[in-house]
């Protein structure tokens, strides 16, 4: 039985680029992915794309990641329980305001 995955037909950045989510940059995370952020903060799935990305925690591809407004620091806090996921998702909704703002 095979997990599913529906959900990622609805999904904001689906067709985007993906070089948006991943950066392997030394920049701080809110210059990286605040434009990850704008797509993610008008995303209907973003509760269930974290969802799926909370169970993995490593690699180099899992580091440099955006998904679901978090990054991968965030996600391990979340996974511990010592971050709330909807008060890390109003810091990033916070940024993509005013990286749009920005991009007008």
């Amino acid at each position: 039985m095979g997990c599913d995955v529906t959900w990622m037909e609805h999904a904001a950045c689906v067709g985007m680029p993906t070089d948006l989510f991943f950066d392997e940059s030394s920049a701080r995370p809110e210059v990286r992915f605040a434009e990850a952020a704008a797509v993610c903060a008008r995303c209907p799935v973003r509760n269930e794309c974290l969802d799926a990305a909370l169970p993995f925690a490593h690699g180099k591809i899992y580091d440099s990641s955006f998904r679901a407004s978090t990054t991968a620091a965030e996600r391990k806090m979340i996974r511990r329980g010592e971050a709330d996921r909807r008060k890390v998702w109003e810091k990033w909704d916070r940024i993509a305001e005013k990286t749009s703002l920005h991009m007008r």
